[in-house]
């Protein structure tokens, strides 16, 4: 009696926290929708806004154009009248080339020059200019850069409406006069800086110790002469020269993990594969070597602006933070100690330009398996969550049980992980329902758990000590699953990612590549939907481009080339479509190019002698149609109509001449 009140109990708890949970869901979507009507809203006003400026620009140059001359007059008039230094002049610029450097985006890039020595710029001057226009300019050291901030948020603003003071980073949040600081949220939005000069060839530039961002168009290149630009007796505020151990911008180290220094290393290899801009970026850099001291000295100085640096160091849990370099490196940080400023690199990715996530952390949507599963993780009590494993216990003979206890407390299970005598069993039972899930998406062509396959390849499998929690024969089927099914899931840039870094249990790390194509060449030779089996071969072709084949053992080779070559024939044991059979010769073909030509031989001699392609079976198959029409014609009904039809066109005969006589 008391065991089936505390079931329901637990039973009336959990659909109370799933009522809880529902309610949440319908607010997020009601808020996410309002903050997609805002950002809407912002985008059109801005948009707007560019228009209208693009348009009274291109006014005032048709007016400039067609005889204003009266008009200007007036002007010129109203100015002297009003004073020169109250009118409204512009002067016509254009910028003479775009610089291209490693900092993608705003954040992350140095605040001043000569911060980051490694940091690099390539400038491609436009082809109207002259070629001699850079001749001489090799004699010099260094350069005078002006340009423009070109991503202000503030373009355009009219100079009543902006705000004379501005937030100093070296001063945790200080206000100054704009004029007084380098803030690129100036009057006139005008960069300067030096820099050093790398090479100068033609029309291209390449000078090192910049910081600006990639895509700044440049409007000048002056050269830098000390005996002039050098002030020896220039001061400065107490602020702008502090120490360096008493600067709020300091870091005092940056520590690189393993798993960052491993994926830091693959996205320098494939770092020209991701677009023609990034390859022209890495052309800049000898080796790895300098990456990772780009990487060190961008961070060597805290870049965060003075909004995180003050909200994120009260919270609890550190912030990750990203900085993008070279295009497509997005770099995952966080600040470990707040007083000491310790930076630890965590992870890597290398993301497609032009493309969100091919090769990127999964996007976790928030579906309702993964809420219910965080309340069950995170605010059920210990005694209520036993409850549940218990009543699942009981329910398990069941058929779908097992898929709802697995979406329901695979958060639990795999992230804090059960203390009690059972945890075995209810992993198993766990990752046996997780198994399900996934084959079913594969088998209706649908990502629906895609959300629980990311915690179960990100937080789990690939994250440091997410296995430790299990046993060696659940660590092996975790890393089974996601073998099998990332190329479902993930983009094969992503998987190639996960190959450099699977699994993390150093009971399996031995097997990586081999383990991986082994798990694949299963999921192949068990499914049958034609669209996933296309999706897996061609994902194969991809992976084999970044990642070659030719480290695997004899025996996975044999595997995969087995099933490929099975794949690519029309007879058993799995009589493949015509598709599926097309596309498993190109991949054969592209990753094991050898051996060629003898495959295709032997597929000619495989179409002439198997039963549904000879020749014998053809004509045999052309005589049987041809013996059915026959047997199934009205031929005696057609004899019959035709001597009828004879003997109508010739009319009666005669006596024949034999009677006569």
């Amino acid at each position: 009696m008391a065991g089936g009140l505390g079931a329901a109990g637990a039973m009336a708890a959990f659909v109370g926290c799933g009522v809880s949970v529902a309610y949440l869901m319908y607010r997020c979507r009601e808020l996410r929708t309002e903050l997609e009507h805002c950002e809407e809203l912002r985008a059109a006003e801005r948009r707007g806004r560019t228009e209208a400026e693009k348009k009274l620009r291109q006014l005032r140059k048709k007016f400039q154009g067609t005889g204003g001359s009266v008009e200007v007059a007036k002007g010129e008039a109203a100015a002297s009248a009003l004073g020169s230094s109250e009118a409204d002049e512009s002067y016509p610029m254009r910028p003479i080339g775009y610089m291209r450097t490693c900092f993608s985006r705003r954040s992350g890039t140095p605040r001043q020059p000569h911060l980051v020595p490694a940091a690099k710029g390539l400038l491609k001057l436009k082809t109207k200019l002259p070629k001699d226009i850079m001749s001489g300019l090799q004699g010099y050291s260094h350069c005078w850069i002006l340009y423009i901030f070109h991503e202000n948020t503030n373009l355009g603003t009219e100079w009543e409406r902006m705000k004379g003071k501005v937030q100093v980073p070296r001063l945790d949040g200080g206000r100054v006069g704009v004029l007084a600081t380098r803030s690129p949220h100036r009057p006139n939005a005008i960069g300067l800086s030096s820099a050093k000069i790398d090479s100068v060839q033609d029309k291209c530039l390449i000078v090192s110790g910049l910081d600006l961002v990639d895509g700044s168009p440049v409007l000048d290149i002056k050269p830098y002469v000390p005996f002039c630009d050098v002030i020896e007796s220039a001061a400065t505020p107490a602020w702008v020269g502090r120490a360096v151990e008493h600067e709020p911008l300091h870091i005092s180290s940056v520590v690189i993990t393993d798993k960052a220094m491993r994926k830091l290393r693959f996205c320098w290899d494939n770092l020209g594969k991701s677009g023609d801009q990034a390859g022209t970026l890495k052309e800049l850099y000898n080796d790895f070597g300098d990456l990772v001291r780009l990487l060190n000295q961008v961070l060597g100085r805290d870049i965060r602006s003075v909004y995180q640096r003050t909200s994120d160091e009260a919270k609890r849990d550190p912030v990750v933070y990203h900085l993008h370099l070279l295009g497509c490196i997005d770099v995952e940080y966080v600040v470990e100690d707040t007083k000491s400023k310790t930076i630890e690199i965590l992870d890597a990715h290398l993301r497609l330009t032009g493309h969100d996530d091919d090769g990127g952390r999964i996007g976790r949507e928030v579906v309702y398996y993964e809420a219910i599963a965080e309340e069950v993780s995170v605010s059920c009590h210990e005694d209520l969550r036993l409850d549940v494993l218990q009543t699942f216990e009981r329910v398990w003979s069941s058929p779908k049980a097992t898929l709802c206890f697995s979406l329901v407390t695979y958060k639990y299970l795999l992230g804090k992980g059960h203390r009690g005598k059972k945890r075995d069993k209810y992993t198993r039972v766990l990752l046996t329902g997780m198994r399900h899930l996934f084959w079913s998406d594969l088998h209706t062509e649908a990502k629906r758990f895609r959300s629980l396959f990311g915690f179960l390849s990100d937080d789990v499998v690939l994250s440091d000590g997410g296995l430790d929690k299990l046993s060696s024969s659940a660590q092996l089927e975790c890393a089974q699953l996601v073998a099998r099914f990332s190329l479902y899931y993930f983009g094969p840039r992503k998987v190639a990612q996960t190959v450099y870094s699977f699994p993390a249990s150093a009971s399996v790390r031995s097997l990586s590549l081999d383990f991986f194509l082994k798990e694949i060449a299963g999921v192949l030779r068990k499914i049958k939907v034609e669209g996933v089996i296309i999706t897996y071969l061609s994902s194969l072709v991809r992976l084999h481009e970044l990642i070659p084949f030719s480290t695997l053992s004899l025996a996975t080779t044999a595997r995969v080339q087995e099933v490929l070559f099975t794949l690519s024939q029309p007879g058993g044991p799995y009589y493949a479509p015509k598709a599926v059979r097309v596309q498993a010769r190109n991949s054969f073909s592209k990753i094991y190019p050898h051996g060629k030509r003898m495959r295709a031989l032997f597929k000619i001699l495989t179409s002439i002698l198997h039963p549904a392609y000879s020749v014998n079976a053809m004509l045999s198959n052309i005589s049987t149609l041809l013996g059915r029409i026959c047997s199934t014609w009205p031929w005696e009904r057609l004899g019959a109509t035709c001597r009828d039809l004879v003997r109508r066109v010739s009319g009666p005969r005669g006596p024949s001449r034999r009677a006569v006589d």
